[in-house]
């Protein structure tokens, strides 16, 4: 797989789980790679990224794990809105990178990581979803004890 189709399928892994649900199932995009993998391969973890089905693979899990994080957010925000009768307080999403970053993260390692084997960019917005994750939990707990909410920035 050269690093153009690589770049396509991770798109098309990120599209699917960041964007509607309508976005290219794997099994369109790309049928080789759902044929391949069985149950014992999906519950291995990722190896050697210089494989660029790995690495397709690899994006479309941190990708699940950044919309699992945002519905999460979303979720306890509804969950708070209905114990009180009032409209959901969706602040802590501004602590998360954009999808966008997620996209130029993903570009920029795509010639990389058949060299290197390693995705820099994509580990750094991990950490930054991760981060933004913990950010979030405490800032919802406090608002819940009654203080004010802490205009917290992702920069800082």
């Amino acid at each position: 797989m050269d690093s153009k189709k690589l770049a396509f399928v991770a798109a098309a892994m990120i599209a699917a789980f960041v964007g509607n649900a309508a976005a290219c199932p794997i099994e369109e995009c790309m049928p080789e790679l759902a044929k391949k993998v069985e149950a014992q391969e999906a519950r291995d973890s990722i190896n050697d990224l210089r494989d660029p089905a790995q690495a397709a693979m690899h994006a479309g899990l941190v990708a699940a794990e950044y919309r699992v994080a945002i519905l999460e957010v979303e979720n306890r925000a509804l969950i708070r809105a209905v114990e009180l009768n009032q409209k959901p307080d969706l602040a802590s999403l501004r602590l998360f990178p954009s999808p966008h970053a997620l996209y130029d993260a993903v570009s920029s390692d795509v010639l990389q990581v058949t060299v290197t084997g390693r995705m820099p960019q994509l580990e750094h917005f991990q950490r930054r979803v991760k981060h933004a994750v913990v950010v979030a939990l405490i800032e919802e707990e406090t608002v819940k004890l009654g203080k004010p909410r802490r205009l917290i920035t992702p920069s800082e």
